[in-house]
């Protein structure tokens, strides 16, 4: 029996909202923090946050292509 890959899919697009969501958070946290102190710092930690969620959510997308093209196979 196959396994069941657009409950995968789907389940992969929920962590996906999850992850922009938080994103969202902690770079409005973030954000405040540095307008607050007009500490610099704050900046770059939001860059870099960025560059660390847009990567996990490349992965998640990769992951679900992944799966897409193995439907016939798993």
């Amino acid at each position: 029996e196959r396994m069941d890959i657009e409950y995968y899919s789907d389940e992969i697009n929920k962590l996906i909202d999850q992850v922009l969501d938080f994103h969202q958070e902690l770079g409005t946290a973030v954000e405040m923090k540095g307008d607050e102190t007009g500490d610099y710092m704050y900046q770059t930690a939001e860059k870099q946050i960025s560059r660390y969620i847009m990567s996990a959510e490349k992965s998640l997308n990769d992951l679900q292509k992944y799966l897409e093209r193995q439907k016939g196979n798993l």
